[in-house]
């Protein structure tokens, strides 16, 4: 079953409400935590590990959507 283009982005919307509660919990952007991560400069917690998920989770939506 292929996913709609507006079931996509409600989605993608979805996700972002949760990630903005860590946002605001740790005045840090989705983004900039992910490439923290990613260096090496935050070590996962399982809150960050949470966090983690839902932004990789994004990602690939966003993928779907620009293809």
């Amino acid at each position: 079953m292929e996913i709609t283009l507006a079931e996509l982005i409600q989605e993608m919307n979805d996700l972002e409400g949760q990630m903005q509660k860590f946002e605001w919990k740790y005045s840090i952007k989705s983004s900039e935590f992910y490439h923290l991560i990613r260096i090496g400069k935050i070590e996962e917690t399982p809150e960050f590990h949470e966090w983690l998920g839902l932004y990789k989770l994004w990602l690939r939506r966003r993928a779907s959507l620009d293809s």
